[in-house]
């Protein structure tokens, strides 16, 4: 039943006749999607949106967060403050406001929490690499 009530909200998901019908869906947006719905518990790969409705801002931050999982995440204002707390308090490793073009070879590319350790691109991905040693010497 839960499954019926996302589907008829759906559009996209259908395999394109023109492609490997096991391997290609198209990009699907999933609308009402409930928040005990495996699509919101788990973290997908894939041209896949589920939307949420939520009533207040803080509300919107909490679910977000209340996620194990912070790979990125995207929302779309107008208000300058809503953004800047966007960027605070969204747990994610990276976050677009009114773009989903967040990734650039020069800026770091990952998530946190159980989306991944790390990073690449950037400055940041050469400390996956390196091993700091601390060493204290005194000479008598």
């Amino acid at each position: 039943m839960l499954q019926r009530k996302v589907r008829r909200s759906s559009q996209g998901g259908r395999r394109p006749e023109e492609r490997n019908p096991r391997v290609f869906l198209e990009p699907t947006v999933l609308v009402d999607v409930p928040d005990r719905a495996d699509i919101m518990q788990e973290e997908s790969f894939g041209h896949v949106a589920p939307i949420a409705r939520f009533s207040t801002f803080d509300e919107a931050i909490e679910k977000s967060n209340s996620r194990p999982f912070g790979f990125s995440a995207y929302a779309f204002t107008g208000n300058h403050e809503k953004a800047e707390r966007l960027f605070r308090e969204l747990h994610a490793g990276m976050v677009g406001v009114n773009t989903f073009l967040v990734a650039h070879a020069q800026a770091p590319f990952g998530g946190i929490d159980h989306s991944g350790m790390g990073r690449e691109g950037g400055r940041e991905a050469i400390r996956n690499y390196q091993n700091t040693k601390l060493t204290h010497m005194v000479w008598d």
